[in-house]
């Protein structure tokens, strides 16, 4: 009788390389473990594999220790990769039905996917793989099966996990070269997510609150993440955002009108600034409140007092702050901060230069004005060039902080 196959993990980490081998036990359709093996990590920052020769020998010190162990060949092995430059986009993909009948077919679901992921890639970077947020047939969105519906136009809405080719590649050569093949290389997140996530917890995805929502602009861009609840407490805007369908609550962000551990994320973007806020660490204390253990806390926030001008009064702010100021605040309300940069870094020389000319003008009017529409297509460029250089490092100045938090576990 020919041996089951022999299933091999391989986690490539940072501080340690970890394999496990398992069969599938076909009665029970369950795995079985028969043996692992760890050794420590070296060659790898990050979760990248920067050096693929040295990570190649741990590969094959870990690897042989296994074998060892359960006492069989390892051929091939399953592994992962981790790493910041894995980054998500957005795509749209359309066709029309092919059949007479217009009844939507597997080769259709196919085609729309298949279009969906013609669009533009940042150079050396490749789709890892895509998941459909939505199909639409004949403009009726919020479909999740189209097989076999009827319609004259098919369309769906993706996201694509990418990765930075290169890095890919590394992590290819370091197991070849150790000596083994690479079955399959499945992003950490995403293994993560399949070993703990429920069938149901997977349908309905995050839970956002959005804090301060205003007119909706940013909370109908998370809907992207999950399901989001806005809160806002001007009534003028909270009543056009729910005009544009969003779920936008009243309520003000140092009470919030939510029970404990609600929410995945809490976002906070240009709230903490304002003069209507009495307490920002009460606000933080609230986030903390509301958030489901290891949430995450996204805030983006006005920086550096000497920036301070006319354009602050208009906007009501209260104050502006410094990258440490303000996470001291953030860990003191109880989170453990995993990023923090300054924004708008390539525009900074302009921001600063403005508000030096302010002063000298003794300008009392606000910076936000309309501009032309090929210096906004120039800005929004210089804009998402910083959003991917943010990926890998942090700004040492700009007119704005972005910080990423995790809620800490109470003792």
């Amino acid at each position: 009788m020919a041996k089951n196959r022999i299933i091999t993990g391989l986690d490539i980490g940072t501080s340690e390389i970890k394999a496990l081998a398992a069969v599938k036990n076909l009665e029970t359709n369950t795995l079985e473990v028969l043996g692992r093996a760890r050794c420590s990590s070296f060659g790898v920052r990050r979760g990248i594999v920067a050096k693929p020769e040295e990570v190649s020998k741990k590969i094959s010190e870990v690897l042989l220790q296994l074998q060892q162990e359960i006492g069989q060949k390892i051929e091939d092995v399953f592994t992962n990769v981790g790493g910041r430059h894995i980054f998500t986009m957005s795509s749209h993909g359309s066709i029309v039905v092919s059949r007479a009948d217009q009844r939507i077919s597997e080769e259709d679901k196919s085609r729309v996917m298949q279009t969906a992921q013609t669009f533009p890639l940042p150079s050396n970077n490749e789709i890892l793989d895509i998941f459909p947020r939505e199909f639409i047939v004949d403009n009726q969105g919020q479909i999740k099966e189209p097989l076999n519906m009827r319609g004259l136009r098919l369309e769906v809405k993706i996201i694509a996990l990418c990765a930075f080719s290169p890095f890919m590649k590394n992590i290819t050569a370091a197991v070849l070269e150790g000596g083994f093949q690479v079955s399959d290389v499945t992003p950490s997140i995403l293994a993560s997510s399949r070993a703990v996530l429920t069938p149901q917890q997977k349908e309905s995805g995050v839970c956002i609150l959005d804090i301060g929502a205003g007119t909706g602009g940013t909370t109908k861009f998370l809907k992207t993440y999950g399901e989001v609840m806005g809160l806002e407490a001007n009534p003028l805007a909270r009543s056009l955002a729910q005009k544009r369908g969003l779920r936008v609550v009243a309520g003000t962000a140092e009470k919030l009108p939510f029970e404990k551990e609600k929410f995945d994320i809490v976002t906070v973007f240009d709230v903490l600034y304002h003069q209507n806020i009495g307490s920002d660490i009460k606000v933080l204390q609230e986030a903390h409140r509301v958030l489901k253990p290891k949430g995450y806390l996204v805030i983006t926030d006005c920086a550096l007092p000497f920036l301070k001008s006319p354009h602050d009064e208009v906007m009501q702010a209260r104050e502006r702050y410094t990258k440490k100021e303000l996470m001291e605040k953030i860990e003191k309300a109880g989170f453990r901060v995993e990023k923090a940069s300054y924004v708008f870094f390539l525009v900074f020389p302009l921001t600063l230069l403005k508000r030096l000319l302010d002063r000298l003008t003794k300008s009392h009017s606000s910076n936000v004005s309309p501009v032309p529409k090929i210096l906004n297509h120039l800005l929004l460029t210089i804009c998402h060039v910083e959003a991917w250089c943010l990926k890998v490092i942090n700004f040492p100045w700009g007119s704005s902080i972005v910080i990423r938090a995790k809620k800490q576990e109470q003792l």
